[in-house]
C-alpha cells in the first residue's frame, strides 16, 4: 500500500507543481510518445535504500470507464477496482499462504486465498482516487486520461539510453515539493522510434519501459540528499487480457457495496435438477419440485444406518412444509418411512446448539425460498459466463457464509420441453471459511411452470396400506349445464380438484391422493381420490435431548407407554405446542416451546417441540371423509367450467358436486396413455354379459385400448376391462345399440370409442354446402360424428353441429378441399375428418420412392388421407419423404419391382393404428376401375400429383 500511496502522491505533485518546473522545454524526435486509451502493464517498483521490491499491474480502459490496479507487497495481494458507474472503489486484500505465480487467479474467477473487500467512495478526497483520477461531465463520472496514470507530462527531451538492452528515448519533467522541501525529476524511458517492440502496433509503436523518480531532499541543516525510485514496465499491451479483472472475484463480498440491479425473483412453484460439489463429495439432486406447501426431490444419501432415509439406493423425499413432515420412499425396493423434517435434511437449515434459533428453523421450513438459500438481499456484481451461459452474478453474506448466485441474463432464453424461461438460476457458490466448507451447485432444467404430471410427482401411496386409505368418487353432473368438451377443456382439472379439497377442509395437502378424472357419457364428471391416514404422532415433533421445559403443564398423564402415545395426546389438544416425556413414563403437555420457555438440562426427561408452532388439531381419516361428504351435501364443492353462451361469449358455469360414493375397488381405474383417450367410460361397474368376439387377459387397461384400436378383422368400438384380473374383451357393437348385453360387476368398466377422436374441431365455423345431409334432434357432436362415420348416402368427410337447434349437417367436402370454405357462425361448430390421427409415427430410414402408389408434391395430411380412403388396397401404412414431399403407399398384397435407377432418401414410416369402418358409402359404391377415379379426385382436392402404371410396371415412378 505504501507504493500505491507513493504513486498517488507522485501524480498529485505532478498536477500541483507542473508549472513550477524550471526545465527548459525542448523537443525530441517526432512524434512525441503517447499512451493508448486501453492497456495493461506489469510494473516493478524499487526504491533505493528500502531493500525491498513491490509489484503492480495496471488495467485501464477509458472508453469502457474501467480501471484496476493489482499489487503484491510483503506477501500480500491487493487489488483496487474503480467502478466509475457507481462512484465506488473496491479494495480487495488477501494474504498469500503458498508461493505461487504472481497474481494468479483460478479459472472460475474465485481467489486462491481468503479475500476481504472494503468499499470506498471514488469521488471522496482520498489518495485512492488519484491512481487513475476522474472527471465529471454532467452526472457521468470518467477516469482520468491515460497519460496521468504514468505521470507523463513531458517538458524536455533528455536524449537516448538503454533499458534492459532496448534502445530508448528519454523525456523529462520536474518540480518542487514544498511538503518535503524537495525538488524532484521524472525521467520517462520510451522505446526508440524504429525499434519494433513485441507489444507495439502501427499507432502506438513506442512503448514505456521505465520511469525514474529522482527526489532531492534539503535537510534542516542545509545538506541535500538524493533518493531514486524506479518504475520498470514489463509486458505492456494495448488491450486487457482478462476483462474480469474489472469485476470483484467470484465469492468475494464487499461491505457497503451499492445494490445497482435487483436480483431476479424465484417463483414459489418451481422445479429443477442440481449437481452439488462440496469438499468431500458430489451429490446429484434429481427432479426437485415445489408446489403449494410441499416439496420433493430424489437423491442418494448414504450417511447413516437408517434403512430408508440413508441408503445407497435412490430415495424420493416428499416434504409437507405446513406440518414439517417428510416421507422417504426407497426407489429401488419401494419401502417408505415417515419422519419430521430433520436438521440434516437437504435444503433445510442446520440446527445449532442455541435453542433460541429453533424458531428461525421452524419458520424457514415453511418457506420454499429457503430451499435455495434465497431468503436475503443479493447484490449485483457483474456479468460472467457460468456453465457456458452468459450470466448475471449476485452475492450476499450470511452467518452461515457467503452465497453467490448466477442467473441467465435477460437476453438468454432457456428452453425446457415446451416452455421458455428467462433469468433462471445457473449456479450457486457457498463458502463458509469458519467451518472450512464450500460447495458449488449447478442447476439444470429449471422451470417455473408445473409439469403436466405435477401431482403424481408427490404420490405417497406406497407409504400406506390400501386397507388404511378411504377411496371415493365425487360426482359432478354436467349434462344440460355444459358439454363434455367444455369439461375436458378445464386446464389442470386434477389440480383444481386437489386445491378445492385442501382449501375447503383446511387439511394438510398430502392427506389426499392425487385425483383422477373421468368424463362419462352418462352426464357425470367423476373425480376419484383417497384419504391417507395421519402420520405417526411423534413425527409432528422435533426432539431436544435431555431437556425439560420449566413451565406449568396444561395436562399431565401418568403411565404413558411411549413418546408416540404422549405425542398423540398433544396433537389432539388444540393448546399443546410441546411435551416433556420422562423415563418414568410421565407425559407433560405444554402450551409453550423452547423459544418462549426456559429449558433446563435433565437426565430424566426428553423435550419434544412441534415442528410447526401452531395450536391446531388434525382429523382422522373417517372424520375427514365425513367432512368432505358434508361439504358436498351443503353444495360447497364447486368446479367452474368455461363455456360459450348463445352470443358466443365465454362464460363460467358452476358444476356442483351431487354426491360422494366410497369405492372399495382399485384406484387405477383410469388409463394414462393417449391410446385410452380415444375412449369414453360409459358404464362404470359393468361388463359384457356374454363372450362373442376377442378375449384377452393379464394386460393393462391401456393395452386393452391398444388392442381395440389395432383390430383389422372387425370394427372394434367397445371393450370391457376388469381390473383385478386384467381381463379385456373387445366388441363390435356399442352400448346404445345393445343396452341389454351388460351385467353388473364392481370390478369392471365398459369403454366406448369416442367418434369425435378422429375429427378436428373448428369453433364458431361452418362449411356451407346445399348438398349436405341434415339430421335433427341430435344430442351432441359425438352422435353427429357417428352418423358421419356410418353414412351410406355420401362419402362423409366432415359435419357441422349446431347445439342450439340440435341439428347435424353431414358433408362430402373436407376443409382441405379447394371448394370448401369455412365461414363464421356463432352458434355452430365445424368438424373435419382427421386422417393423420389414425397413424403412429414409427421412425425414419433410407428407402427408395417405389410403391403401388407414389404421390408427388403431397403434404403429410394428404398422404394419410390417401391411405385411409384407399378402399381397394387395404392400406395399413405409408412412408412420407419430407425433403421431396413424396408419399409412398403399399398394401403388401402386390409385389413391387425394384428399380436401381431410383435414388434413396430419408422417409418417415407411419403405421395405421385405428381402423374405423367409416363411410358405408364405400361399401355400396364400389368402383369397377379400382381407385383411379378416386385418386384423381383426391389429387385435385389436395393439390398433389399421382403417378401409377399397370401392375407389371409398379415401382417405376
Amino acid at each position: 500500500m505504501k507504493i500505491l500511496l507513493l504513486l498517488g502522491y507522485l501524480i498529485t505533485l505532478i498536477n500541483y507543481v507542473y508549472g513550477q518546473c524550471n526545465l527548459q522545454p525542448s523537443s525530441g524526435p517526432e512524434p512525441v510518445p503517447s499512451i493508448p486509451s486501453k492497456f495493461q502493464v506489469r510494473v516493478e517498483v524499487n526504491t533505493e535504500g528500502d531493500l525491498k521490491m513491490s509489484e503492480m499491474r495496471y488495467y485501464y480502459d477509458y472508453d469502457q470507464r474501467k480501471a484496476a490496479i493489482e499489487t503484491r507487497q510483503n506477501n500480500m495481494n491487493t487489488r483496487l477496482i474503480f467502478n466509475y458507474q457507481t462512484d465506488e472503489i473496491y479494495e480487495l486484500t488477501n494474504k498469500i499462504e503458498i508461493l505461487t505465480d504472481p497474481l494468479h487467479w483460478p479459472p472460475d474467477g474465485r481467489p486462491e486465498f481468503p479475500t476481504t473487500c472494503n468499499t470506498y467512495k471514488l469521488t471522496n478526497s482520498s489518495l485512492l482516487n488519484y491512481y487513475f483520477g476522474f472527471s465529471q461531465v454532467d452526472n457521468l463520472l470518467l477516469p482520468g486520461p491515460a497519460a496521468q496514470v504514468f505521470g507523463f507530462n513531458p517538458i524536455t527531451y533528455a536524449g537516448e539510453s538503454d533499458v534492459r538492452g532496448i534502445p530508448c528515448e528519454i523525456y523529462r519533467s520536474c518540480g518542487y515539493d514544498p511538503a518535503e522541501n524537495s525538488n524532484f525529476t521524472i525521467n520517462h524511458f520510451f522505446s526508440k522510434t524504429g525499434f519494433n517492440m513485441a507489444g507495439a502496433d502501427r499507432i502506438f509503436n513506442r512503448i514505456p519501459l521505465r520511469a525514474v523518480y529522482e527526489k532531492t531532499i534539503t535537510q534542516s541543516g542545509g545538506q541535500t540528499t538524493k533518493q531514486f525510485t524506479y518504475f520498470d514496465y514489463h509486458d505492456f499491451k494495448i488491450f486487457v487480457e482478462r476483462p474480469e479483472v474489472f469485476q470483484t472475484p467470484s465469492g468475494v463480498f464487499c461491505q457497503d457495496r451499492k445494490a445497482t440491479k435487483p436480483a431476479p425473483p424465484i417463483m414459489l412453484a418451481f422445479g429443477f435438477s442440481q449437481e452439488i460439489t462440496s469438499n468431500s463429495e458430489i451429490q446429484y439432486v434429481k427432479d426437485f419440485y415445489t408446489f403449494a406447501n410441499f416439496s420433493r426431490y430424489e437423491i442418494r444419501n448414504p450417511r447413516k444406518e437408517e434403512s430408508t432415509f440413508y441408503t445407497l439406493d435412490p430415495v424420493l423425499y416428499i416434504s409437507e412444509l405446513t406440518i414439517g413432515i417428510q416421507y422417504g420412499i426407497n426407489q429401488r425396493h419401494g419401502n417408505c418411512s415417515v419422519r419430521g423434517i430433520k436438521s440434516d435434511s437437504l435444503y433445510s437449515p442446520k440446527l445449532n446448539t442455541s435453542y433460541n434459533s429453533l424458531l428461525a428453523f421452524l419458520a424457514q421450513i415453511q418457506s420454499t425460498q429457503t430451499f435455495l438459500s434465497y431468503d436475503s438481499e443479493f447484490i449485483y456484481t457483474g456479468k460472467r459466463e457460468s456453465n457456458g451461459i452468459s450470466a448475471d452474478r449476485f452475492i450476499t453474506q450470511k452467518n452461515s457464509g457467503i452465497y453467490e448466485y448466477t442467473f441467465s441474463n435477460e437476453n438468454i432464453l432457456i428452453l425446457n420441453d415446451f416452455e421458455t424461461e428467462k433469468n433462471v438460476p445457473i449456479s450457486l457458490y457457498i463458502d463458509n471459511p469458519n467451518n472450512n466448507f464450500n460447495s458449488h451447485s449447478s442447476f439444470y432444467n429449471f422451470e417455473t411452470l408445473p409439469p403436466t404430471n405435477l401431482l403424481s410427482l408427490f404420490d405417497i401411496s406406497s407409504c400406506f396400506d390400501l386397507n388404511t386409505t378411504i377411496e371415493f368418487d365425487i360426482i359432478f353432473p354436467y349434462r344440460a349445464i355444459v358439454t363434455a368438451d367444455d369439461v375436458a377443456s378445464v386446464k389442470e382439472l386434477e389440480i383444481v380438484a386437489y386445491s378445492i379439497l385442501t382449501s375447503l377442509t383446511n387439511e394438510a395437502a398430502l392427506r389426499f391422493k392425487t385425483p383422477r378424472s373421468s368424463i362419462s357419457t352418462d352426464g357425470n364428471l367423476y373425480i376419484r381420490t383417497a384419504i391417507f391416514p395421519l402420520p405417526p404422532p411423534i413425527t409432528f415433533f422435533t426432539l431436544i435431548e435431555k431437556k425439560l421445559l420449566l413451565v406449568p403443564s396444561i395436562n399431565t398423564y401418568p403411565n404413558v407407554a411411549t413418546p408416540n402415545d404422549c405425542a398423540r395426546y398433544c396433537i389432539n389438544n388444540p393448546k399443546c405446542l410441546s411435551f416433556d416425556y420422562s423415563t418414568g413414563k410421565v407425559c407433560h403437555l405444554n402450551n409453550r416451546t423452547v423459544t418462549d420457555g426456559t429449558p433446563s438440562t435433565s437426565t430424566y426427561y426428553e423435550h419434544y417441540t412441534r415442528n410447526v408452532p401452531e395450536q391446531r388439531t388434525y382429523l382422522d381419516s373417517l372424520e375427514l371423509f365425513n367432512l368432505v361428504n358434508n361439504l358436498v351435501l351443503d353444495g360447497k364443492v364447486i368446479i367452474d367450467v368455461p363455456t360459450k353462451d348463445e352470443n358466443n361469449q365465454l362464460v363460467l358455469k358452476e358444476l356442483k358436486a351431487k354426491e360422494v360414493i366410497e369405492r372399495r375397488d382399485r384406484f387405477d381405474r383410469f388409463g394414462t396413455t393417449n391410446l385410452l383417450s380415444k375412449y369414453k367410460l360409459i358404464q362404470p361397474k359393468t361388463k359384457f354379459l356374454t363372450s362373442q368376439e376377442i378375449e384377452l387377459s393379464g394386460i393393462t387397461i391401456d393395452d386393452c385400448a391398444k388392442a381395440c384400436n389395432e383390430q383389422v378383422g372387425f370394427d372394434c368400438n367397445t371393450f370391457d376391462y376388469c381390473f383385478p384380473t386384467g381381463d379385456c374383451r373387445l366388441r363390435k357393437f356399442t352400448q346404445s345399440e345393445n343396452a341389454s348385453q351388460y351385467a353388473v360387476d364392481l370390478n369392471c368398466d365398459v369403454y366406448e370409442k369416442d367418434a369425435l377422436s378422429h375429427y378436428d374441431r373448428f369453433r364458431g365455423k361452418v362449411s356451407v354446402n346445399p348438398k349436405d345431409l341434415k339430421y335433427v334432434k341430435i344430442n351432441d357432436p359425438t352422435e353427429c360424428a357417428k352418423k358421419c362415420d356410418k353414412e351410406s348416402k355420401i362419402n362423409c368427410k366432415s359435419f357441422n353441429f349446431c347445439p342450439l337447434t340440435s341439428a347435424c349437417f353431414l358433408s362430402a367436402s373436407h376443409f382441405t378441399d379447394s371448394s370448401s370454405i369455412l365461414s363464421e357462425n356463432s352458434t355452430c361448430d365445424h368438424y373435419s375428418r382427421k386422417f393423420l390421427s389414425d397413424f403412429s409415427y414409427i421412425g425414419e430410414s433410407e428407402i427408395k420412392a417405389i410403391g403401388e402408389f407414389v404421390l408427388n408434391d403431397a403434404n403429410l395430411e394428404a398422404c394419410s388421407a390417401f391411405c385411409v380412403n384407399a378402399d381397394g388396397i387395404n392400406c395399413k401404412s405409408f412412408d412420407y419423404c419430407k425433403s421431396s414431399r413424396t408419399c409412398i403407399i403399399n398394401s403388401g398384397n402386390i409385389n413391387v419391382i425394384p428399380n436401381p435407377n431410383v435414388l434413396t432418401e430419408k422417409c418417415g414410416h407411419y403405421r395405421r393404428e385405428y381402423f374405423y369402418q367409416t363411410n358405408q358409402y364405400f361399401n355400396s359404391k364400389r368402383i369397377e376401375s379400382g381407385n383411379k377415379g378416386w385418386l384423381i379426385g383426391l389429387s385435385i382436392a389436395f393439390g398433389c400429383i399421382v403417378k401409377w402404371d399397370e401392375p407389371k410396371d409398379f415401382g417405376v415412378n
